[in-house]
């Protein structure tokens, strides 16, 4: 039986966590691809380099000198490889680096710095999604970044932009609709608040249906309910837009959460044992 519980959690981790596992797997195996070639490049006898060193040894008549310059050439073109290895395998975590210090941003009350990375992060990568379960774009963030300062033009084209990229994205629909319902297109507010709520609310109810983590997600059903209130409300009523950034705000915060009680129950049962 404890040996079921605890295959039971390692299964779980690997299920909730898997993206972060394949990005580790991913830069782990462009290193192990970038040494095979950089070994090829150098020592194989129908390698260019090699066939142009043993040429440029014949030609040059310090052998001392010529082997010199060659381990030169060698290491200055390895290092080369290895910076492009790195930039292209890797370049993914700056974004992710970038986003985590945005959303941190936003949960401490400071849209203005969120905005500063979550521009950077976009610019690099737009189809960036954090990786959770619950997961969103890098756009949404950049988008509620700037509804949160006030800079709502901006705010409205990062979202609308977001949205061709993934019609589905359920807090770019709700930011969407705050831009909008602040800019006086109430109605078109209205719907996009509308379509964004019935979405996370589905979402949460698919994570929540888990037979392993389920009951960890929204387990008081305090979002669910915050969402049906919302949903009752007319696009008129001056509760909405108070009630839609608290759902986005609590939508961003529960990845974070039920993490931490994953990791708590996961830990506290392997002391036990």
């Amino acid at each position: 039986m404890e040996i079921y519980l605890h295959l039971r959690l390692v299964i779980g981790a690997l299920k909730n966590h898997w993206p972060e596992y394949l990005i580790e797997a991913t830069c782990l195996g462009l290193f192990m691809i970038s040494a095979f070639g950089f070994a090829t490049i150098l020592e194989h006898p129908a390698s260019p380099l090699q066939k142009s060193s043993l040429h440029f040894l014949r030609q040059t008549s310090g052998l001392s000198t010529s082997i010199g310059l060659m381990i030169k050439h060698s290491m200055k073109f390895s290092c080369a490889l290895a910076a492009l290895a790195m930039i292209a395998g890797c370049g993914s975590l700056e974004v992710g680096q970038d986003v985590q210090a945005g959303r941190n941003a936003l949960q401490t009350g400071q849209p203005e710095s969120a905005v500063a990375y979550l521009a950077r992060a976009s610019a690099q990568d737009p189809a960036y999604k954090t990786p959770y379960r619950l997961s969103q774009n890098v756009l949404s963030y950049l988008g509620r970044a700037y509804y949160e300062t006030g800079w709502d033009k901006e705010a409205r084209a990062v979202l609308e932009q977001g949205l061709t990229r993934d019609s589905g994205d359920s807090l770019a629909h709700l930011y969407l609709g705050l831009v909008l319902l602040r800019s006086g297109e109430r109605e078109r507010g209205g719907r996009e608040i509308q379509i964004g709520l019935k979405t996370l609310h589905e979402d949460i109810d698919d994570l929540a249906a888990d037979n392993i983590w389920g009951s960890y997600w929204d387990p008081a059903r305090q979002i669910r309910g915050d969402i049906q209130k919302a949903a009752a409300l007319g696009d008129d009523s001056p509760e909405l837009p108070a009630l839609v950034q608290r759902i986005g705000k609590s939508t961003d915060e529960e990845p974070d959460r039920v993490r931490r009680e994953e990791s708590r129950t996961l830990y506290g049962r392997a002391g036990d044992s």
